[in-house]
């Protein structure tokens, strides 16, 4: 393997701290190259991808290394592995040519943040749709704040608003949980003066789109 600019022992305790620091579902990885092999040299909290020292680095990782440019842009995303969803960023190493032999790899599980998230949108829903302000039959008032909240966001009543706009409100709403209250799609066509169709059309895309890895 190449000499690299950082010393082993440097590389070994960033590794160690970094996973120290932000606990058991944050995996640090480092890759090297071994001739035209990507592989594992050290890992901390490997039970995150159930991978260990001496695996070599998957092919999608390793399509990516060469195909974005980790120097500029660290690309710090989201993608699933084995049914966990992943915050990931990579940050490569270089030796004393300038020539990219490896990279340090942090992989935070967030699946379990997420669950909680959810959870926590539906218990707020909950807990509004209980409230002695609350009307059987009507529309609870945390909606309509949402709705509010709709218009402050994009700076245009709904009857000026583009298609574009729209599809931005039904966005935020969803990422409130708004549509896990009962009747919510009608009172939002009315309010968007958007038709069920539309509506529909728009969650779909947002779901999808939330989806991807």
């Amino acid at each position: 393997m190449a000499k690299l600019i950082c010393d082993q022992e440097f590389i070994s305790r960033l590794v160690k701290n970094i996973a120290l620091q932000f606990g058991n579902n944050c995996e640090v990885v480092v890759h090297e190259f071994d001739g035209d092999e990507l592989k594992i040299t050290q890992i901390e909290n490997g039970h995150v991808t159930g991978r260990s020292v001496g695996d070599v680095s998957t092919d999608t990782f390793y399509r990516e290394f060469f195909e974005i440019d980790y120097l500029i842009n660290p690309v710090f995303k989201n993608y699933v592995y084995q049914d966990k969803i992943l915050h990931s960023s990579t940050t490569p190493f270089v030796d004393e040519k300038g020539e990219i032999v490896g990279a340090i790899c942090i992989n935070f599980d967030i699946t379990t943040i997420k669950q909680a998230l959810k959870a926590i949108a539906w218990v707020d829903v909950l807990e509004d749709q209980g409230s002695p302000s609350t009307e059987a039959g009507h529309i609870p008032s945390i909606l309509e704040k949402h709705l509010e909240s709709c218009v402050e966001r994009i700076g245009k009543i709904p009857t000026e608003m583009s298609r574009e706009e729209k599809y931005r409100a039904v966005e935020y709403l969803e990422s409130k949980g708004a549509f896990l209250i009962t009747h919510s799609s009608v009172r939002v066509c009315e309010f968007l003066d958007i038709t069920k169709y539309s509506l529909y059309a728009f969650l779909r895309e947002i779901r999808s789109e939330s989806e991807k890895p």
